[in-house]
C-alpha cells in the first residue's frame, strides 16, 4: 500500500506536466459514438496497464537485486541518478536510430486507432499512450525500480497512472482551456517532483528510521528476506 500511495503522490504531482503532453490526446479521442465515460475510462485503463506491465518488468530487476542485499544502494542511487539526470543534459532517446522507428511506428498505430474511433479501439490506443516518450513515466520506472519486489512495482506505477488521470479526464470534458492556461507554466513541473522523488529515495537508502519516509536498516532487511524462496531445509 505505500508503493501504491507513493505512485498516486508522484502521479498527482505531476498532473500539470500530463496536462499539457498528454491532454492534446484526450482532446483528440473521438468518443462520440461511444460515450465520453466508455471511450476516456477505456483510454486511461490501458495507458495504466502499460504502466504497470513496464512496472512489472523493471520491479523484477530490481527484486533481484533486493534478494542480493542491494535495495539501499540501489535506491541511494537512483535518488542520486534522478538529481544528476536534472543536471546534466542526457542525449534523447529519439537520436537513437531504433528508437526513432519504434516511435514511428508507435505513432502510425495511434493515428490509425485514433480514426477508426471503435469503442474497443480506445483501450488499445491507451495501451499505445503509455509507451510514448515520456521524461516523467522514466522517472517514474526509475522509482518503480527501487520499490524493492516486483509487485511493490506495479502497485508504484499503478498509482501513478491512477494519480495523473484525473486531470486528462478533465481536460477530456472541459476543452482546450485548461492546456491553454497551463502552456509556459509548467516548466519546472518536472524538475520539481523528480526532486522530490530522488530526496525520498535517497533517505529510504540512507535508513534514517524516519516513518513511511527512511526506514531503518533492519526493516529493510525484513523487506529482502519476506521476498525470498521458503527453503526446503
Amino acid at each position: 500500500m505505500e508503493a501504491l500511495g507513493l505512485g498516486i503522490v508522484i502521479g498527482l504531482m505531476g498532473s500539470l506536466h500530463c496536462a499539457v503532453m498528454c491532454g492534446p490526446i484526450a482532446l483528440a479521442l473521438p468518443v462520440r459514438l461511444s460515450g465520453f465515460w466508455t471511450g476516456h475510462l477505456s483510454h486511461q485503463a490501458g495507458r495504466i496497464f502499460t504502466y504497470v506491465i513496464l512496472g512489472a518488468v523493471v520491479g523484477t530487476f530490481g527484486a533481484g537485486l533486493s534478494l542480493a542485499g542491494w535495495q539501499q544502494p540501489l535506491s541511494i542511487f537512483i535518488g542520486a541518478f534522478l538529481l544528476l539526470g536534472l543536471i546534466a543534459k542526457w542525449p534523447s532517446l529519439m537520436r537513437w536510430a531504433p528508437y526513432r522507428k519504434f516511435y514511428a511506428a508507435l505513432q502510425c498505430m495511434f493515428v490509425k486507432k485514433l480514426k477508426d474511433g471503435k469503442p474497443h479501439y480506445f483501450f488499445i490506443t491507451g495501451l499505445i499512450n503509455g509507451l510514448l516518450p515520456c521524461g516523467l513515466v522514466y522517472a517514474a520506472l526509475l522509482g518503480a525500480l527501487g520499490t524493492g519486489t516486483t509487485l511493490n512495482a506495479m502497485s508504484f506505477m499503478l498509482g501513478f497512472g491512477l494519480g495523473n488521470g484525473p486531470i486528462l479526464l478533465l481536460i477530456g470534458r472541459s476543452g482546450n482551456r485548461i492546456i491553454n492556461t497551463l502552456k509556459g507554466k509548467v516548466r519546472y513541473a518536472i524538475p520539481a517532483v523528480v526532486s522530490l522523488m530522488a530526496i525520498f529515495f535517497i533517505l529510504r537508502g540512507l535508513g534514517l528510521n524516519i516513518a513511511y519516509v527512511s526506514p531503518p536498516d533492519e526493516a529493510l532487511q525484513t523487506e529482502i528476506v519476506e521476498g525470498e524462496a521458503p527453503s526446503c531445509h
